[in-house]
């Protein structure tokens, strides 16, 4: 009788780790147009807003002409994903119009990747940014201060992919560090957010909408 149980118990905890193994694994992904080039730019009349420092021009943008880079490039290879995020390689982010109390200069460098994961409960979309990856000097009150965002590690900002004409990427309030120095500046890391909307466009083929399923 104790066999039996025992027998049991261990058929029971087989079988839920096997399911619970099955439901951490994430569905196949598929982002059309394989082979295109995506650009990202922030929504007209919204700011990308990088803790504070707001930037009404935003953009991840391929090379032009096209086809000299992989950069913003729909991947053909593992897209359809057999599991897992399909994955689009960006060249670093374009800022303009940006100011932090009074005008701020933000440059970015680094390799930016975009994740693209399909879920029945709505599609998920990370922007993966590189350690140190963007950067943002401004002047005010007599203070000098730059902000490294990102300053340790890479940092993943969740958000949503949301098909439609056009299609977009909306990150809210997604968590990053940022290392403050200069003069006058409450120097330091410090824990601050992410947030904006990018409008999603096919530059290869403008009839075209990226699309995640």
């Amino acid at each position: 009788m104790v066999r039996k149980i025992v027998a049991a118990v261990v058929v029971f905890l087989c079988i839920a780790g096997t399911a619970s193994h099955a439901a951490a694994t994430p569905p196949p992904t598929k982002v059309t147009t394989g082979g295109d080039y995506v650009r990202l730019k922030v929504k007209s009349g919204t700011n990308a807003d990088w803790g504070g420092v707001l930037c009404s021009g935003f953009v991840f943008k391929p090379v032009s002409p096209v086809g000299t880079t992989a950069r913003n490039q729909i991947p053909t290879t593992n897209n359809p994903t057999s599991s897992g995020p399909v994955v689009v390689t960006l060249r670093p982010p374009i800022a303009t119009g940006c100011s932090f109390s009074s005008g701020a200069t933000v440059t970015a460098s680094g390799v930016w990747k975009l994740l693209l994961q399909h879920r029945t409960s709505g599609n998920v979309a990370t922007i993966k940014v590189p350690k140190g990856g963007l950067i943002a000097d401004s002047e005010f009150g007599g203070a000098s201060c730059r902000a490294t965002f990102s300053p340790t590690a890479e940092t993943s900002l969740v958000g949503t992919w949301t098909n439609g004409t056009p299609s977009r990427v909306t990150i809210v309030d997604a968590p990053i560090d940022d290392l403050v120095t200069g003069t006058g500046c409450p120097t330091g890391i410090h824990d601050t957010f992410v947030s904006f909307t990018l409008i999603a466009t096919d530059v290869s083929n403008a009839a075209s909408v990226i699309t995640v399923s």
